[in-house]
């Protein structure tokens, strides 16, 4: 082919037929021919990217679909492909931009609001994220990926029926996409139905056996339905795919909170939650980039504490925190309250509301605009109290809206995340030499990490063992822990002891069909009448707490303990037994009772364990001497001294804003061995 060499035009056709034949090289060559006749040409630019990008340079790419952007501001597929190949990237913001400015030129380009949907609801603008959704699948009903990304939104904003309605729109289109199934289980699962749930998820491993979140979600539903058989299988296939997701720099499918609820490696857990929290500290650099947040080192007389949750509502984290916020004094603190969980109008959610300066409801913000409230409270140290538990949105706080950030409650276990600066817990749950496991600095409190309400709602009634099935005149252990920390290692434990203590009950929490048949199951097989097994019913915790006076003895779980679960025990005046384990999670309950003095219930082995439950089912009076220490002294304990652990918070707060102000990096801080520091007023 004989061209005029100064003739742009037709170097720009050879260079587009080199490479429609896959004569890359050749292609290349003749485009950059063009770019030195022409170096304001934007087309060869274009041209030039898409070269590289179909031979994986990406970088490459992204610098020529730049420079044709660059040249012709209104190239819209030069933006296209430069949105694709910011979100691969996960720079958002970016990425969110350039399908933005498509979208001005074509209204009409159902991919760009396709994608467009995606990258919003990462970038948590769901409401933005739905009309996109909605957009795409209305210019093209036939779009599998419009409908899953529909699909997607529809799930994350909590409406799970018109999630599975896209989600079944999707299959129709591609009946074997594993994504889509698993996207349908998990809206199956958050409105009860496991077995449509399990379905789904099953049927997605039949395409794709590496599924790492479908196998992640049957582990967790056969973990909350103790079928321990089903458990352990998927619990090999999650750990073959999470240390080999780790090894090539990939984030596992397993959350942090499953991996530690699992498991009691806190280096596994580590890498888990690092993996997890850098995922999203590099989807939000970008916004963060643009939000450019401010923290002037002011001092000032009072500092401004932020407290971050989805659960100032019914739940045990508003339980155990609820006098909390009433509780700070004034005089140096103002108590902001961020909340992105739904409302219930519930008394706890009354309380907290006028416990705290100030409630900010930001559920239907998104993620920049959560994080701009907050910073535009002026708040000093932002407190999280969820991790990564149900409805996290971790998002928010890698947006670093406020200087100083804390990781508190809710997961028992590290972030891993770069954007928290402290963890508060105590020396139980988290030794010195377990550092090296943690992102965070240790805040030290002097006697247990967790708070307590000592002046919880509940009903003043005598309560009857014939009111909840219970026998009289029987020995009854107990354990209301989540049915998801009861393993098959612990239960054969318990049958033991109900084995060798006589005429012996074990009361459990036990919400769900197919969980009282497998714990049934497992008692039959066990040798052990199920009439011995007593189902507890949930029941409002006012009313709970009277109820459970009824046991006599708590059984905790090992790999995960109880927290709230044991602090209510104790509180209805019922010791509780435990094992510490290896890592927070497993020294919850543990810590607990150092904290009401009650170090003899802590084992350190399951035959410990098994032999004292026994003893004190046999010991009558040896029990009866710790129940009545416990009614006449537990509520007087470190661990209901809310207002003690209160001023302690304070003093932890204090000390790690004065670093702040002093321009000192984040250190362990032991609160038990320093002298509060007062905030310095605005006059100093």
């Amino acid at each position: 082919m004989s061209i005029d060499p100064n003739h742009a035009l037709a170097h720009l056709k050879l260079g587009q037929s080199y490479f429609k034949s896959g004569a890359y090289q050749n292609a290349i060559n003749q485009l950059q021919k063009i770019i030195q006749l022409d170096p304001n040409y934007a087309s060869p630019y274009y041209w030039l990217g898409v070269v590289f990008l179909k031979q994986d340079f990406d970088r490459k790419a992204v610098g020529c679909f730049k420079k044709a952007v660059t040249l012709d501001p209104a190239f819209a597929m030069a933006h296209y492909h430069l949105g694709l190949l910011y979100l691969k990237e996960g720079k958002l913001a970016l990425s969110r931009d350039c399908f933005y400015k498509v979208i001005a030129g074509n209204n009409s380009d159902w991919r760009a609001w396709g994608n467009l949907c995606m990258v919003l609801r990462d970038l948590g603008e769901l409401n933005e994220a739905k009309l996109s959704g909605h957009r795409a699948t209305s210019l093209n009903t036939d779009s599998f990926q419009a409908w899953h990304n529909l699909g997607n939104v529809y799930k994350d904003l909590g409406c799970y029926h018109e999630s599975i309605s896209c989600y079944e729109k999707a299959r129709s289109l591609k009946p074997d996409s594993d994504v889509t199934l698993t996207g349908m289980g998990i809206s199956f699962q958050r409105i009860g139905d496991n077995d449509r749930a399990v379905k789904s998820f099953k049927m997605a491993l039949k395409y794709n056996p590496s599924a790492g979140t479908a196998i992640s979600n049957l582990l967790n539903i056969s973990m909350m339905e103790c079928d321990w058989d089903k458990s352990s299988c998927y619990e090999k296939m999650i750990h073959n795919l999470t240390v080999e997701s780790l090894c090539i720099g990939q984030v596992p499918a397993e959350s942090p909170f499953l991996n530690l609820s699992r498991c009691d490696d806190p280096e596994l857990n580590m890498a888990v939650a690092r993996a997890w929290s850098h995922d999203i500290d590099n989807k939000m650099a970008g916004t963060r980039d643009s939000l450019r947040f401010q923290y002037p080192r002011n001092y000032r007389s009072k500092i401004r504490i932020g407290y971050l949750s989805n659960n100032f509502s019914d739940h045990p984290t508003a339980h155990i925190t609820r006098r909390l916020y009433q509780l700070h004094d004034r005089s140096r603190f103002e108590i902001f309250c961020f909340s992105y969980g739904p409302e219930d109008n519930s008394r706890y959610r009354h309380s907290i509301r006028d416990g705290c300066d100030k409630f900010i409801d930001i559920r239907e913000l998104s993620n920049a605009e959560a994080a701009k409230a907050i910073n535009d409270h002026g708040v000093d140290i932002l407190i999280d109290l969820v991790g990564f538990m149900k409805g996290e949105r971790m998002a928010v706080a890698a947006l670093r809206p406020a200087p100083v950030q804390v990781r508190w409650l809710g997961m028992a276990g590290t972030s891993g995340a770069d954007f928290f600066d402290y963890l508060v817990t105590d020396r139980t749950v988290t030794t010195e030499n377990q550092a090296r496991f943690y992102s965070e600095k240790f805040v030290y409190l002097p006697h247990c990490y967790q708070i307590n309400d000592n002046q919880p709602f509940m009903d003043e009634k005598n309560c009857r063992r014939l009111d909840y099935g219970l026998p009289e005149g029987t020995f009854v252990f107990s354990c209301f822990n989540t049915s998801y920390k009861i393993d098959a290692e612990i239960f054969a434990v318990w049958m033991n002891i109900l084995r060798r203590s006589t005429g012996s009950v074990l009361w459990l929490m036990a919400n769900s069909r197919n969980l009282k048949d497998n714990l049934k199951k497992s008692v039959t097989e066990n040798g052990i009448d199920a009439q011995r097994l007593i189902f507890a019913e949930k029941i409002p915790k006012h009313e709970h707490l009277s109820r459970l006076s009824l046991a006599d003895l708590g059984l905790d779980t090992c790999r995960v303990s109880g927290a709230a679960t044991t602090s209510d025990a104790l509180w209805a005046g019922v010791p509780v037994l435990t094992i510490c384990g290896k890592h927070f999670a497993s020294r919850m309950s543990s810590s607990i009772l150092k904290a009401a003095g009650l170090h003899a219930l802590i084992t350190h082995s399951l035959e410990e364990y098994e032999d004292r439950a026994v003893k004190l089912a046999e010991e009558k009076s040896t029990l009866a001497r710790i129940k009545s220490t416990l009614l006449a002294t537990g509520h007087k304990s470190h661990l209901f001294n809310t207002e003690g652990i209160v001023h302690h918070l304070e003093k932890a707060y204090g000390i790690i804003w004065q670093r702040y102000l002093e321009g000192e990096r984040p250190c362990m801080v032991d609160v038990g061995n320093v002298k509060y520091p007062h905030p310095k007023s605005a006059d100093t």
